[in-house]
């Protein structure tokens, strides 16, 4: 199986998905080696964990849909440019869903790594925080707070984000919905000074 190289796009050109975010992909992969320097090896049994993080993260990139329109939204060839020997199940997605937040601190410390050996980590550091509802009741974090998503009845969960001066995002928390910024805060800012000591 080979990978079409996004700087010969005539040979894409007939397929019908973004090749700007295949190319996203291949670049950081090819200077950062960030995609499998991150979930590749993963602790896993799970089957092409690291070509369905690469189609997860090309649906965030692309067209962000839920992972429940991820497969009928995507043409067949994006399997294969992504690196994966068959089209995933849904259920498959899920499962990489899930393992990617219980391993999240995991996958986290790696990510904190490569930015780190990369010379990407920035002292200031811009701290932004927002929250998103959840349908359901699965989720330990979900409850009832602030919503700036106007959806008062509905659960939700916060996170806050610190990007450093050079755009490179370099910690990330996830808070229970009833967290306030206040305290959001003071777990982030401890995370970052962890995270440039």
């Amino acid at each position: 199986m080979t990978t079409p190289n996004i700087d010969n796009i005539a040979s894409l050109r007939n397929m019908s998905f973004s090749v700007g975010s295949i190319g996203v992909l291949q670049k950081i992969e090819k200077e950062y080696g960030l995609v499998s320097g991150i979930f590749g090896n993963t602790p896993t049994r799970h089957k092409d964990f690291l070509g369905q993080a690469k189609l997860l993260l090309y649906n965030r990139l692309n067209e962000s849909v839920s992972v429940h329109q991820i497969l009928p939204t995507s043409p067949s060839d994006l399997f294969e440019i992504l690196g994966m020997a068959t089209a995933p199940k849904e259920r498959d997605l899920y499962r990489e869903v899930a393992i990617i937040g219980e391993l999240f601190p995991f996958f986290m410390d790696r990510y904190q790594q490569k930015i780190k050996e990369h010379n990407l980590m920035d002292v200031c550091q811009i701290i932004d925080f927002s929250s998103s509802y959840l349908e359901g009741n699965m989720s330990d974090l979900a409850s009832f707070g602030y919503s700036r998503d106007h959806r008062p009845g509905k659960k939700q969960v916060t996170f806050g984000v610190a990007t450093g001066i050079k755009g490179v995002p370099t910690a990330l928390t996830v808070q229970s919905g009833n967290t306030n910024d206040k305290k959001h805060m003071k777990k982030n800012i401890k995370n970052c000074a962890e995270d440039n000591n």
